[in-house]
């Protein structure tokens, strides 16, 4: 295949995947997941039949994912819900295995070369983003039209109508901070400051107080980092640590903090119950867990359970992934979630000086919404995690390599 015509597929794959990310998943959030597992085997399969041969991933990322998978598949004997237990392991092994291949460096290399890529990402998240905030203050007209019974009729109210876009903005938090960060880096600073504030009106008016929170944890983050990354890096490791005390602070809050806990938005009071009664749950098993997919099958009782006001069915994740880690899989569960959230600080901190706070940032977001919001397991997360991590691989190599930007 001609140099120009191969560079031409790569480019098309990776900007097609960064586009749809950049714009659809801006409103739809749960696409990511579509968008990073096909995205992973569009960009890797260009690469390979440009390349003719197969872009294999990163060791260290091959042998960390081949240990979590070994660890899920191990523990399906021992699951209280074989079904749902073997359903879930399978749906996260076909999540993982298409990820992993992002990354790949050789994936990543033929991506930098394309010249689009950050050039127009900027323009067209920001567009996306603005007019995420036209359709909050027009009562979601375009929701509308593909819900044609409205909020009324599905939700009752129009607050939990727009949450459907949380986890879009959430998302585009994370890949925002990674196309900052290589503007910033190549100079564009006014492009970048102008994304930044395009991010302003569609946070100020989700439903989504996680991603606010994040975002408020990171800026107080990339501006630490911008003076002392090794200090940053070491705090953010200690702050690893101590997130595995969650199950127990959160439990121990409950009991200290009930009237406050009425003060608190009815999201975040909800919260607080679930985590309390799933912690009950973890010294039931504590070394082999009850199996993935097992908190939907749990009643919330326990010792607290009639002081609930919100919570009285199953939920359908503990909305954090310490919890949710040690409650499915057991004491290897936190310990592998350590080693992974430890293993993406470091790389975030050996990338050029110039991107570290960003992808700081980008970190704390990441580690912040698995601690209070999503499923950790759900494809749309995973795959944020995998593109967002994979943006600034290609902003490293543009950097390492400025011939990338003016490549064919």
């Amino acid at each position: 295949m001609k140099q120009e015509n191969a560079s031409s597929l790569v480019n098309a794959a990776s900007f097609l995947v960064f586009g749809l990310a950049a714009s659809w998943g801006v409103f739809v959030g749960g696409a990511y997941g579509a968008i990073g597992i096909i995205g992973a085997l569009l960009m890797w399969g260009a690469v390979t039949i440009t390349d003719r041969r197969p872009a294999f991933p990163d060791r260290t990322m091959l042998l960390f994912c081949l240990a979590v998978l070994v660890m899920i598949t191990a523990l399906l004997p021992f699951a209280a819900w074989p079904r749902e237990s073997n359903r879930e392991t399978l749906q996260a092994v076909s999540i993982i295995l298409p990820l992993l291949l992002l990354a790949s460096p050789r994936v990543q290399e033929r991506v930098a070369r394309n010249p689009c890529l950050f050039s127009v990402l900027p323009w067209l998240l920001a567009f996306f983003l603005l007019a995420l905030a036209v359709e909050h203050v027009l009562k979601a007209p375009v929701m509308r039209y593909f819900s044609p019974g409205g909020w009324e009729s599905e939700t009752g109210n129009l607050e939990d109508f727009l949450t459907r876009y949380n986890r879009g903005i959430s998302y585009a938090l994370m890949l925002g901070w990674a196309v900052a960060g290589a503007l910033w880096s190549k100079g564009k600073r006014h492009t970048a400051l102008f994304l930044a504030l395009a991010f302003v009106p569609a946070l100020a008016l989700t439903e989504s107080s996680a991603a606010q929170a994040a975002l408020a944890g990171a800026v107080l983050v990339v501006a630490l980092a911008s003076f002392a990354p090794a200090l940053t890096r070491w705090l953010l490791s200690a702050g690893i640590l101590v997130s595995l005390s969650w199950p127990a602070v959160t439990a121990k809050l409950f009991l200290l903090c009930r009237d406050g806990l009425k003060a608190l938005p009815e999201s975040w009071h909800t919260r607080m119950e679930i985590w309390d009664f799933l912690s009950y749950r973890i010294p039931a098993r504590p070394f082999l867990g009850w199996g993935m997919g097992g908190t939907p099958q749990m009643l919330p009782a326990g010792p607290n359970g009639a002081l609930y006001e919100y919570v009285h069915e199953p939920v359908g994740h503990p909305h954090n992934a310490v919890i949710q880690l040690w409650l499915e899989h057991g004491i290897l569960g936190p310990v592998l979630g350590v080693v992974f959230a430890l293993l993406m600080l470091r790389r975030a901190s050996r990338l050029p000086r110039s991107l570290v706070p960003f992808a700081f940032g980008a970190w704390t977001v990441a580690f912040a919404l698995s601690l209070v919001a999503y499923d950790f397991w759900s494809d749309s997360l995973l795959a944020a995690f995998a593109l967002t991590a994979f943006a600034f691989s290609v902003a490293a190599k543009r950097l390492e390599k400025p011939d990338h930007e003016n490549s064919p």
